[in-house]
């Protein structure tokens, strides 16, 4: 019984840190994508520097646990964003 209890505990914290590191990326997504409309960038032209197909890069957006550190950071640099404006 106490196995289950301290078992549905994890559970829960392990679903609830998920939960939170999905917000804090799409949290993040929608910081670039906001950066990139006030810039007049469009997402074609972030594929092509990124040197990624525009549907890949589309669906690196849509999942930013998906994009891998250099293109992050490539992407900042692209519509001209400091990392401290991503930090919660």
């Amino acid at each position: 019984m106490v196995f289950l209890f301290i078992f549905g505990l994890n559970f829960k914290y392990e679903y609830m840190q998920e939960e939170l590191n999905k917000y804090s990326e799409s949290k993040a997504a929608n910081i670039i994508l906001i950066t990139m409309v006030n810039n007049q960038i469009r997402k074609k032209e972030l594929s092509e520097y990124l040197g990624i197909s525009y549907p890949n890069m589309l669906y690196k957006l849509k999942n930013p646990s998906k994009i891998s550190t250099g293109e992050f950071f490539k992407i900042l640099n692209f519509i001209n964003l400091d990392i401290n404006d991503l930090l919660i």
